[in-house]
């Protein structure tokens, strides 16, 4: 009998210990592993797959980050309408995506979901994706051109679409990598200083004081000392050393913040904006980054995917400050939707606006009016490049 409430007894003391074991545990964070960041050199992309764009030899669309396939040592990525074109550390370029006017430069009119070579191009210094064509800087300053020329955009003095590259004529002078390449338009600075542009004018994005579309590339009179260049979808911002900010071309969206929805055919000045060290264009809006400390972004345009991310969807022809971004390191406009990156490193890269086919990377199909996280980026610097629906991140060195 006492042998029986005995051994009862320590059958009831080791389940009370066992439950206080068990409750300890559970007050114990279970170890989650911590997300790898991608090998400098890596791509990841996602959103819009229709053409391939992302790059992960499907064309099934991705909804948050995946690995862009067959490429290392990948330097510079911008993304276009719905391609891409990346430059290697070997000294070519490579290209992705929606073919169907030439822009991969391979030589075909064959979509591509795996990055191919852009052949008879070496040395190449800088790449940039425009809507339906492409460009590359060679170490020599000679641009080189391919794709869509309907309205002259490969300044060629054509309007003959090219599958494969060719030399831009006219240029004066060897070209800079400052080098930027709108939807059917591009700017150049050349190493002298000097502003030239090409292509569809029919809003005065070259800013030549006409509408005429330039199948070759003509000066621009820009007040000295640009920084930078950016070509949006039909208007074109530009930096000054002094920091200000220059815009014109379309202004039907409020896009060259100038307070009005008049449309400029020469630069005129983004009012309010100072200690501006980068900037962006979207099809309709642009960001830009203060230097200020803590460095903060404004952006400006149309606003109806929540684009500008101000928390709203109200379209804005004077700057406003994008909310939730403490510290970015960067910014970049896209087609109707926005990426940067804070430098905290913990949250590095935020995506905010359209959404309709997962560009923003948050596993969702939700426009955002702020920023959020795009999940399984965990790299301290990423250079990022929004396309229309679709966006790529390249893991650079620190």
């Amino acid at each position: 009998m006492n042998q029986h409430r005995a051994s009862r007894g320590m059958r009831t003391a080791m389940l009370a210990l066992a439950a206080v074991s068990a409750a300890m545990i559970a007050l114990v964070p279970m170890a989650t592993p911590a997300a790898a960041a991608d090998p400098p050199g890596t791509l990841r992309g996602w959103g819009l797959n229709s053409s391939g764009q992302v790059g992960d030899g499907t064309f099934i669309s991705r909804l948050t980050p995946t690995r862009v396939v067959g490429l290392s040592d990948i330097r510079e990525v911008r993304a276009g309408g719905m391609h891409n074109v990346a430059l290697a550390g070997d000294g070519t370029a490579r290209a992705w995506g929606s073919n169907s006017a030439g822009q991969i430069g391979d030589g075909t009119l064959t979509d591509r979901p795996t990055a191919v070579r852009v052949p008879n191009l070496a040395n190449v210094t800088a790449v940039r994706a425009g809507g339906v064509h492409s460009l590359a800087v060679t170490a020599d300053g000679a641009v080189w051109a391919w794709g869509l020329n309907a309205s002259g955009q490969l300044g060629d003095g054509t309007t003959t679409n090219r599958t494969r590259p060719v030399r831009v004529q006219g240029l004066p002078g060897p070209a800079s990598n400052q080098v930027s390449a709108g939807d059917s338009h591009n700017l150049v600075v050349l190493r002298d200083g000097s502003l030239w542009a090409w292509g569809n004018n029919n809003n005065g994005q070259l800013g030549d004081g006409t509408t005429t579309n330039r199948t070759r590339p003509v000066r621009v009179a820009f007040p000295g000392g640009l920084r930078a260049v950016e070509a949006g979808r039909h208007h074109t911002i530009a930096s000054h050393t002094d920091g200000t900010v220059y815009a014109w071309g379309d202004n039907s969206q409020g896009q060259l913040g100038d307070g009005t929805t008049t449309d400029r055919r020469t630069p005129s000045q983004v009012p309010g904006l100072t200690s501006v060290i980068q900037i962006s264009a979207g099809n309709f809006h642009n960001l830009v980054r203060r230097g200020t400390s803590p460095r903060t972004a404004f952006a400006w345009g149309q606003n109806s995917k929540g684009q500008l991310g101000d928390g709203t969807t109200v379209t804005r022809t004077r700057p406003v400050r994008v909310l939730g971004l403490t510290d970015p390191n960067s910014v970049r406009a896209g087609g109707f939707h926005s990426l940067g990156q804070e430098v905290d490193g913990s949250t590095p890269v935020r995506a905010w606006g359209d959404n309709s086919s997962g560009q923003l990377g948050d596993g969702s199909t939700t426009n955002r009016l702020v920023p959020v996280v795009v999940p399984g980026i965990t790299n301290s610097l990423v250079d990022l490049a929004p396309g229309n629906q679709h966006s790529i991140a390249l893991a650079v060195l620190t």
